[in-house]
């Protein structure tokens, strides 16, 4: 249902649906990124993924909800 949302958004061509990634992959996918955008609307209790880009040195952009702000701190953007 996402891809059919990016294709009638008009942005599939320049989104990237990987699937699944672990270990080595997902490491390599955030490394690869410009980018990681960690866009939660609910109260988010830690937020593994902003501390896994984080650790492969990727920027994060993250909403300021829950404990974002507490483990994105100074080295992101909220």
């Amino acid at each position: 249902s996402l891809e059919r949302l990016a294709a009638v958004e008009g942005v599939g061509e320049v989104v990237e649906f990987a699937g699944g990634k672990r270990g080595a992959d997902l490491a390599a996918e955030y490394r690869r990124a410009t980018a990681v955008l960690f866009t939660s609307q609910w109260e988010e209790p830690f937020g593994i993924v902003m501390v896994e880009a984080m650790g492969c040195g990727t920027p994060v952009v993250a909403s300021a909800h829950g404990a974002c702000p507490e483990v994105v701190g100074d080295s992101g953007v909220l």
